[in-house]
């Protein structure tokens, strides 16, 4: 009997004891893979934010009046004014923007007419790429190392247009990437804006340390939060080690460094600068901040005294509603396809069964919302389409005879669109009521109804 009782404890214990050690080991490697997961969103998107300021800057600037009206001067009598009041604004706007370190005005040609002070070098695209922006918003060049500013560097370029629409040139800047490389430092784990990065420009960190680096998406590096220089820029990571980061974007990948160290990294895309943010920390490092280590034999001694009860509350409950909880925390984050659990008994079969209704009935409500969405809006250029109109014209006539008091309707018709759409085909076309759209969209008021009237 004592040998019964012994056995019996024993190994019920033990068994419990290994699926406890593996459930930590994942339940840690969860953690670690969120908070990496965590951080490299967060540089994702600071880097996104700061090109779009960046951008925003330039499209302001090449908006002002000093800029297409002195262009256009410039071939005529009085040029020569018109070029220094050219080069005058662009030395403003140089000192207001705090990472351009040069401007420069090309005209509709791609001839250069005049810049800001700083170094020109690398402020340049090709004529094919600057044709593009007369349809387009912006350009955005590849990374370099700017050998005389000793900094990475990018330039970007935003089209000048006069009031009528019709392209004249482009406002191109060299950005230094300094705002970037602090963003880097600021988010690096585990110490990783130490000082030791001489092996960063083959993807290696050293020290044991994390490390947070931008690169393309074809694996060619940019910034280290450890390292800036020509070398890194010179360096990319393994073949096979970008393409699993990039195919698995989000999830975390295992892979080795090239000061042969395992890290655990997990990317994040930067799609306007077709660049991705990846941060990584060492594999062991990681696992014993998170507290991965001993202690196994006092969880043992644990066991031994509560096995039956523990066995009973993590098969029974404590599994159940995880996977409900997690489930709960995909459907809040906006994942309605995510595939729910099945019941079971008891109170958690209930539970799961309302659970399973009430996401039935989010999924019926977005698909109605979205049907009645694509009903009343025209496709190319999200305004209302002409059937909404005429119900809110019924609406507003109505409600104008009731009330005894007058509303406005407003027909606007684009001149000459036929001939420009005949001139620079229907994507250009396309393109120019999509940009109408907007301006109307912006220029109203909330409780103003804006459609298309047209087909």
């Amino acid at each position: 009997m004592l040998v019964f009782a012994v056995a019996a404890t024993l190994v019920p214990t033990l068994v419990m004891t290994v699926v406890w050690s593996r459930q930590s080991r994942r339940s840690i490697g969860d953690q670690i893979a969120q908070e990496l997961r965590g951080t490299s969103t967060q540089a994702a998107w600071e880097i996104d934010q700061w090109q779009s300021d960046r951008l925003r800057d330039l499209r302001v600037a090449a908006t002002a009046y000093a800029v297409p009206e002195n262009l256009a001067r410039i071939q005529g009598s009085g040029g020569g004014e018109a070029l220094i009041r050219l080069r005058e604004y662009l030395n403003s706007v140089r000192d207001r923007c705090p990472d351009c370190d040069a401007l420069l005005v090309v005209d509709g040609r791609g001839r250069f007419v005049t810049s800001s002070g700083g170094r020109m070098s690398g402020v340049q695209f090709s004529q094919d790429r600057l044709n593009a922006l007369r349809t387009s918003d912006a350009l955005v060049g590849d990374a370099y190392w700017d050998t005389g500013l000793g900094k990475a560097a990018v330039v970007l370029a935003v089209p000048i247009r006069q009031a009528d629409g019709k392209y004249v040139g482009a406002l191109m800047a060299k950005v230094n990437l300094r705002a970037v490389a602090d963003v880097l430092q600021r988010l690096a784990p585990l110490g990783g804006n130490g000082a030791n990065g001489a092996n960063g420009a083959n993807g290696g960190g050293g020290g044991g340390a994390g490390d947070v680096y931008v690169m393309t998406e074809q694996g060619r590096l940019i910034l280290r939060s450890r390292v800036s220089s020509a070398e890194l820029m010179r360096g990319r990571l393994p073949t096979e080690t970008a393409q699993a980061l990039v195919d698995r974007e989000g999830s975390s990948v295992e892979y080795k460094r090239a000061d042969g160290e395992n890290v655990i990294g997990i990317l994040r895309r930067v799609p306007p600068l077709r660049w991705a943010a990846v941060v990584e920390v060492p594999r062991a490092e990681a696992f014993r901040q998170a507290g991965g280590g001993g202690g196994t034999g006092l969880v043992l001694v644990a066991l031994l005294v509560a096995a039956g009860l523990a066995a009973y509350v993590g098969l029974l409950i404590v599994r159940p509603v995880r996977r409900l909880s997690g489930v709960a925390v995909k459907v809040a984050a906006g994942d309605h396809s995510v595939e729910l659990p099945t019941g079971g008994g008891g109170e958690i079969g209930q539970l799961t069964q309302v659970f399973k209704n009430l996401v039935a009935r989010v999924r019926e409500r977005e698909g109605q919302g979205e049907l009645e969405r694509l009903s009343v809006t025209d496709a190319l250029t999200g305004l209302y389409n002409r059937r909404h109109l005429m119900g809110t014209l019924a609406n507003e006539v109505q409600r104008s005879r009731r009330l005894r008091r007058t509303f406005s309707v407003l027909l606007a018709d684009v001149d000459h669109f036929k001939q420009y759409n005949d001139t620079h085909g229907h994507l250009g076309g396309d393109a120019a009521l999509v940009k109408i759209a907007e301006i109307l969209r912006q220029t109203t008021r909330g409780v103003d109804s804006v459609a298309r009237y047209g087909r």
